[in-house]
This record gives structure tokens, C-alpha cells and sequence, in this order.
């Protein structure tokens, strides 16, 4: 990935390694009506095979011969001033024996302007911590969660299904099943809150959409952290954080999005732990890493019993025993019905405060909050 030209006045960010505090500062210029900048940063991969372990001031620089990978949006900063200024962000969440490289991702009245990348900073060995974190591991690590998601009325349950009904590499449908059958995980998904020194509040837990338009990945994050309300504390008196079975059941992830969603072709990415503080003249938004999502769509067979004969996929008629059976079929994307009478009550500005959606059982309501748009892409035009 070759190292883009700067765009117009956007300054490449100053990157140092504090060793006595175990964190890279970032000094960031602030160029004029900035909306928010988000914090790009890509892991520099050497191509000589050789890993460098302590920290060396002259080794530090560029180099032609290595790459820069795994891009992650780690941050998002919103200015509370349209001036010109200069902001510090600490990454504190940096792996021990890797090397990064920051580019920072302006966006001003409207579009995209990139500062180029930084100088390498290396976190030595002993360092920084043992892996990045994510706000919910799966079976390995990070592996995929597996979701029900009905596209007939966009409602989703965050919960993960069995595999033993899941459609195999070779089949694009699973196993069929009836009404009665069990079809997820005892095993709630856990939440991990990876409470910071310093910080009790911990990361809350947020979903990740985007879609393409004109070439362009718009990706959102959207907080989903009013569903983690069940918590049990352990032997060792620490708190462990669920997401609600109760509450997650029959989501509609409409109340969740912002109209420009509805109706588009959108991938779930899947699941980000946010934290969002308030400094004296900026809001910062960090972010882990990503949790990925699959998404499964139940879909009903219409299977039917007539004269003693099993019929599947045909019409029913009053004369035929009908019993419901379904399966689940992969979606690569999805369709998010639109909400009645909604779009006057969203306001679907990239910055800013905008209000938020809660579903009730008798209808629909908004509640205004100070909540930001977030912009999780990690789009860069090189």
C-alpha cells in the first residue's frame, strides 16, 4: 500500500511511544470547520522477516520495504470548535512486538481529506498488551457470531444459533426444523466490558451496518447497549455482562439505524465496544476491534399433508393438514424496512446530536439524546 499525498492543509500526525506509560500519543492537527476526524491505523508488516523487539529512536522511519496492513478506524474525534487546533490521543490499546503506522481521515463540509501516514512507532517487547480487544469473543477468539435475522419484518435475535441447524459450506439451506425445536445456544452472549485502568465506565456495546453507494462504503456503528441489562457477579466478586435474552428478542433493528439505511443493500459487519468521553474541547469515541457477524434468515416451508401424501413447496388448499417447518438460509446483505411516519423524527447528519429510537410493545417512540453519529468506516481513497 504505497503512502498517500497530503490533502490540501491536513497535517500527517506526530506519532510517539511513551515508554514510561505504556501508550503512543498521537499530536493532531485540527484543520478549519473539521465536522470529526477519525484515527486510522494500519500494523507496518516487514518483508525482511526480521521482528525488532526494543524500541530504537533511528529505526523508527519509513522504509521501502515494508507494507502497511490490517487498517483498523480506531477513534473518532469531534471537534467543539470550527477553529484550527492541535489535539492529543493516547492509543493505549497497542499489541507488545508490532509496529503501526496513523493516518488521520478529516472529515470538512462534507467530504473526505487524508493526512498521509506517520512515521513507524514500534512497541518493544514487554510492552503494550498481549492482544487487542474485543467486546465479545466467540467460540475461537473472535470467531463469527451466528444470528437470526427476519427479513419479513426486519427483526433480529441476538442470540447465536445452533450449528446443527446452520445451512453446511456445500448447502445453501440448513436443517429443516418445527416450531418446538430449540433453536439456540443455551450459552448467552457475554460482554466484555475490558474496564480500563482509570476508567470503571468500560466499553459499551454497539452493532456495525454499511452499505455502498457511489462507490462509497458508509458504515455507522449503532449503540445497542440498552439490551446488556443482565450482569451476574462471579466468586472473585467481578461483574459479568450479558445481552438480555428478554429484551433482544424480535429486535427491530429499524428503530436502531438512520433512514439513509432503509431499503439499501447492508452487510452487518458485526459487533464494537465504544467509549465515548467528553474532553474540554473535543469528543472522543474509541473503539475495539470487531466481532463479526453472520446473518440467518428463518424462512418458512409450506409443507403439507393431503390423501396420506407429503407435499413441500406446493400451495395449500383447505383440504391439506398444514404443520409449519422452516430453515435457515445465509444473507450476504440485507433489506431494513422502512419505519412509518419515522424520517421527520431522525435527523441524519454525519455530526451532532441526533435522537434515538426505543421500540415499546404498543408502538413507537423517540427519546432525545446527546448520542453522535459514527462514522466506523475505513474507507481511505488509496
Amino acid at each position: 500500500m504505497e503512502k498517500p499525498e497530503n490533502d490540501g492543509e491536513a497535517q500527517v500526525p506526530d506519532a510517539q511511544f511513551l515508554q514510561g506509560e505504556d501508550k503512543i500519543n498521537l499530536a493532531i492537527f485540527i484543520m478549519e470547520n473539521t465536522e470529526y476526524l477519525n484515527i486510522l491505523r494500519g500494523v507496518v508488516n516487514s518483508n525482511d522477516g526480521v521482528e525488532t523487539n526494543a524500541y530504537d529512536e533511528e529505526k523508527q522511519g519509513d522504509a521501502e520495504d515494508e507494507s502497511i496492513e490490517d487498517i483498523e478506524n480506531i477513534a473518532q474525534l469531534i471537534p467543539k470548535t470550527s477553529q484550527e487546533d492541535t489535539l492529543s490521543f493516547e492509543d493505549i490499546y497497542i499489541v507488545r512486538n508490532t509496529s503501526y503506522r496513523y493516518c488521520i481521515r478529516y472529515r470538512v463540509n462534507g467530504a473526505y481529506y487524508f493526512s498521509g501516514w506517520s512515521k513507524k512507532v514500534s512497541v518493544p517487547d514487554g510492552k503494550g498488551i498481549i492482544s487487542s480487544p474485543y467486546i465479545i469473543e466467540g467460540k475461537n477468539g473472535a470467531d463469527s457470531l451466528n444470528i437470526e435475522y427476519i427479513e419479513e419484518d426486519g427483526t433480529m435475535t441476538i442470540r447465536t444459533i445452533k450449528e446443527s441447524l446452520l445451512p453446511s459450506e456445500n448447502s445453501g439451506y440448513g436443517s429443516q426444523f418445527d416450531e418446538n425445536t430449540e433453536r439456540f445456544d443455551e450459552k448467552k452472549i457475554e460482554i466484555n466490558k475490558n474496564k480500563a485502568e482509570g476508567n470503571e465506565e468500560g466499553f459499551d456495546v454497539s452493532l456495525v451496518f454499511h452499505y455502498v453507494e457511489d462507490e462509497n462504503i458508509i458504515s455507522r456503528s449503532f449503540s445497542i447497549e440498552r439490551l446488556v441489562n443482565e450482569n451476574i457477579v462471579s466468586e472473585d466478586g467481578t461483574k459479568k455482562y450479558y445481552i438480555s435474552s428478554s429484551s433482544a428478542t424480535n429486535y427491530n433493528i429499524s428503530v436502531l439505524v438512520t433512514p439513509n439505511f432503509y431499503e439499501k443493500d447492508v452487510v452487518v459487519d458485526g459487533f464494537i465496544g465504544e467509549r465515548i468521553t467528553e474532553e474540554e474541547r473535543w469528543t472522543q469515541i474509541v473503539w475495539t476491534r470487531i466481532t463479526p457477524v453472520k446473518l440467518y434468515n428463518r424462512l418458512e416451508i409450506k409443507n403439507a399433508f393431503s390423501n396420506g401424501n407429503f407435499n413441500e413447496g406446493k400451495d395449500i388448499n383447505e383440504e391439506e393438514t398444514y404443520f409449519k417447518q422452516y430453515h435457515y438460509k445465509l444473507m450476504d446483505t440485507i433489506k431494513i424496512p422502512k419505519l412509518n411516519n419515522s424520517d421527520n423524527k431522525h435527523d441524519t447528519s454525519l455530526a451532532g446530536p441526533r435522537a434515538v429510537g426505543y421500540a415499546f410493545e404498543n408502538g413507537f417512540s423517540y427519546q432525545s439524546a446527546d448520542v453522535y453519529a459514527r462514522d466506523f468506516s475505513t474507507y481511505c481513497k488509496w
